[in-house]
């Protein structure tokens, strides 16, 4: 599986208020002092390029150290909500050059995982495992700042390194045997399932399903099953959209025959019947959907446009009703509220119909961000 097993919890023992660089300085005092201790004079005990390589070492320990400390502090801000703020911490990281040294500790570490060697931990410059996670988890959650800020793009491309790098390393994925303990697995999940949604906030659909299929060519033991089934809906209902109906048509094909019995599977197989006027299939397609799941407010409110789109004054109660009950469920789905407004309309009650239409109009913009695919 694609993992990367950190071994640990991440834990912050400094205050708040010490500086990356003070941590990323007491790391290296430390190191320091305990290999001086008790040796005698280094100059006794190594010829020049044995320093040289010494002293190389160190500087990575420290520039290490400080990258870390970095993603610690960005995490702070991050949770307190504080997203510019984290960001700046993480600008500061220079994931670029430090990439190539990632991608060597995943494929290194995992072959040294692989055959159990008992010298994983004691190789000498490479990165641990740990480090790796805390500077992917900085990537991830500088990509999640970018988006609350509505730098799409940005972060779209953020978390694009992550997938690349994980990839790189691994291209005939990791070993089943680390999958226990993983932290770093759990985080290339979170991007595998983010990335796609940031580019369609972002307006570029085509990169979006170029995120899909990619992940959605991953073996499938990578990707948890539910992940998968949500992948192939969401390129469906891109297609769907798109007006690539056969396109869609596969997509929600390869869902149901993942998990039949998946109440948004039929709901986008509604959407598809929908597209294509037939509205009676459609409406079949949502029933067996709200048989599945009774609650399920999306094929609620599609059963209740379909109803409406069908034409005729004995379909308008009916559509109310199921537009009632969705409420019921979701007291602020504003597109419940605009269809309750078209229906008022359609029935000459205009003043109410003024009343929901200004009531979903509210709250769709105090809504977050919606996704184009749902």
């Amino acid at each position: 599986m694609l993992c990367a097993c950190s071994g640990e919890q991440f834990k912050v023992e400094e205050p708040i208020s010490r500086s990356p660089e003070s941590l990323a300085t007491r790391d290296f005092s430390a190191s320091c002092l305990s290999s001086r201790t008790g040796t005698g004079d280094w100059d006794s005990k190594f010829e020049d390029a044995q320093v040289d390589e010494a002293e190389s070492t160190l500087k990575e320990a420290l520039s290490l150290n400080y990258e870390e400390a970095r993603a610690l502090l960005g995490r702070l801000e991050y949770q307190k909500g504080n997203f510019d703020a984290a960001l700046q911490v993480f600008y500061g990281i220079d994931i670029k050059s430090l990439s190539p040294r990632m991608v060597k500790a995943i494929s290194d570490r995992t072959l040294l995982y692989n055959s159990k060697s008992k010298r994983e931990n004691s190789v000498v410059g490479l990165m641990s495992l740990h480090s790796v996670s805390l500077l992917i988890e900085a990537i991830l959650l500088k990509a999640k700042s970018l988006q609350e800020m509505s730098r799409f793009k940005e972060a779209a491309k953020e978390c694009k390194m992550i997938l690349d790098i994980v990839e790189s390393a691994l291209p005939n994925g990791m070993p089943d045997a680390m999958a226990e303990n993983c932290k770093l697995q759990e985080m290339f999940h979170k991007a595998l399932e983010l990335l796609p949604k940031l580019w369609i906030e972002a307006g570029i659909l085509s990169e979006a399903i170029v995120a899909y299929r990619r992940a959605l060519n991953i073996d499938s033991q990578t990707i948890e099953r539910e992940l998968e089934i949500e992948a192939w809906l969401d390129l469906a209902n891109i297609y769907t959209k798109l007006q690539s109906l056969s396109d869609a048509e596969i997509c929600v094909s390869k869902a149901r025959s993942k998990e039949f019995y998946y109440p948004r599977a039929w709901h986008s197989t509604g959407l598809l019947l929908e597209a294509q006027s037939l509205h009676n299939e459609a409406l079949i397609a949502f029933s067996v959907s709200l048989s599945i799941e009774p609650d399920y407010v999306p094929s609620i409110i599609s059963t209740a446009k379909t109803l409406m789109k069908m034409g005729g004054t004995e379909t308008l109660p009916i559509a109310r009703s199921f537009l009632m009950n969705s409420l019921r469920l979701e007291p602020t789905n504003h597109d419940a509220w605009f269809n309750l407004g078209l229906i008022c309309k359609k029935e000459g009650l205009v003043l109410q119909a003024a009343d929901f239409f200004q009531a979903a109009h509210e709250l769709e913009s105090s809504a977050p961000v919606q996704s184009f695919v749902s």
